[in-house]
């Protein structure tokens, strides 16, 4: 099986490269005007980072693997503090939250320490807290946003361990005996299929944090507006449990940010939760790696939330993520930060080139309408030529995805999604590179917004300006 996969893989890259020396070569318009060379020339670029991103994504899924877990006595087992940082989520949520942190197994539950990190300061959520017996940390001021209230809480807590819940992720009863036993894997090491415990610890294999999926218990906005509930899975699992699981080969898992355990020794080595950009998870996990710690991602879910039940809420919380991915790679330089392996650089310059994708979009949606309307010759190859070089690529790269994704993600998919996105996210992406920063982000909404159909047409404004 893993042969076959192995073979799909180099099939797609290598069809892939003819193609793309091929478009390079010999298919821009030269000679054909100013304006048909420049979108000739964009269009190419967008295609060859496209290729760049995709190769990556494939290499990783190729060498897809999960981390062994390691069989620990159950004494051994350290001490946690849980972190529910909340900011403006209602009763309901939050209940729920709280709810499932303190049902979690654990072999001592008296070394499991919840608390509630509270950025508003609202009195109900300390009644709350109360009501569960669990710990209660307010803040006075809103600096830093989550990584700041999150190390308002290290400096009053010690564990070994600090698990992290956003106030919508409602953790299943087995979070933390199936996650916790992975810090081991410095101190055990498994022979015939029997966990020993080493002489001395191993400071290669020390773990860093480990990530496990976000879960939903509601459909997410695709699934829903599409009519495809029972035919495609979340959106989100294409990230979580398939590439998420193929950055584990280079040690450069994401830190998401919820559902994820953390070394507080390695918290304390990188100064806390990152506070200068505004996806703090990200630059977090990304800063701990570079000590040489070991960030992995399991495939299997241990907690589930709730997606985003509006449009403009799905908009918000992506250009968060793009704008914010670009900020921490502006003030943490992939390729100038100490520490990291070229695995490591090429992997999360994968991540950066990700949130370029509404540029690459724009171009090719707009280039071939530029061409008809002007009449544009912006891609010089007859039909048997595109059967020769683009065929081949096209089909061995749609086998390879869905092969190599388990069928979570098709082309098809990624495009409709990438289609919907990218007008919302452009003007965001290109101010963001510029170093023009947005002044207030708004925390995803955890209610039902009732959208109205002039709401969804203004949203969909560029949509129909292209059609047109």
């Amino acid at each position: 099986m893993l042969l076959k996969k192995n073979l799909i893989y180099i099939a797609a890259i290598v069809t892939t490269i003819i193609y793309a020396i091929w478009r390079a070569v010999a298919t821009l318009p030269w000679g054909m005007g100013l304006p048909a060379l420049i979108t000739g020339i964009l269009l190419l670029v967008a295609e060859i980072v496209g290729f760049l991103e995709a190769a990556q994504y494939l290499s990783g899924m190729a060498n897809s693997f999960e981390p062994d877990c390691p069989q620990i006595p159950e004494e051994e087992y350290p001490e946690v503090d849980v972190l529910i940082p909340t900011y403006n989520e209602p009763y309901e949520v939050l209940i729920k939250t709280i709810n499932g942190a303190i049902n979690m197994d654990y072999p001592d539950k008296s070394k499991v320490h919840i608390y509630i990190c509270d950025d508003m300061s609202r009195p109900w959520v300390k009644e709350l807290a109360d009501k569960f017996q669990v710990g209660y940390f307010k803040r006075d001021t809103n600096e830093g946003a989550k990584a700041g209230n999150l190390n308002n809480a290290l400096e009053y807590v010690n564990s070994e361990l600090v698990a992290i819940f956003d106030a919508d992720m409602i953790p299943m009863h087995d979070f933390l005996t199936a996650l916790v036993p992975y810090f081991f894997r410095d101190r055990y090491y498994k022979e015939k299929g029997v966990w020993l415990k080493r002489d001395k610890e191993e400071p290669k294999k020390r773990v860093g944090f480990i990530q496990s999926p976000q879960g939903f218990y509601n459909t997410d906005l695709f699934q829903y507006n599409l009519y495809s509930e029972k035919n495609v899975p979340n959106e989100q699992d294409f990230f979580f449990r398939t590439i998420q699981l193929s950055r584990n080969c280079t040690n450069a898992a994401i830190f998401a940010g919820s559902n994820a355990i953390l070394s507080r020794k390695a918290l304390d080595e990188v100064g806390g939760f990152y506070t200068k950009a505004i996806t703090e998870d990200l630059a977090t996990g990304f800063l701990i790696q570079s000590k040489k710690y070991k960030g992995y991602s399991v495939e299997s879910v241990h907690a589930n939330g709730l997606a985003p039940t509006d449009l403009k809420s799905l908009f918000r919380q992506r250009e968060r993520w793009a704008r914010g991915t670009i900020q921490t790679f502006r003030k943490l330089p992939i390729f100038l930060h100490k520490g990291l392996t070229i695995g490591q650089r090429i992997s999360y310059m994968a991540t950066l080139l990700y949130w370029y994708t509404p540029l690459r979009k724009f171009v090719f949606i707009l280039a071939p309408i530029l061409a008809g309307i002007f009449g544009w010759v912006i891609l010089k190859a007859t039909w048997i030529e595109m059967i020769i070089f683009w065929l081949p690529h096209f089909v061995l790269y749609n086998i390879a995805l869905k092969s190599l994704s388990s069928k979570v993600r098709s082309t098809r998919l990624t495009t409709i999604y990438d289609t919907i996105l990218f007008p919302k996210l452009l003007p965001g992406v290109i101010l963001e590179t510029f170093g023009i920063k947005k002044r207030k982000f708004a925390v995803t909404k955890k209610e039902k917004v009732n959208e109205t159909f002039f709401d969804r047409l203004k949203m969909a404004l560029l949509h129909l300006v292209l059609i047109l």
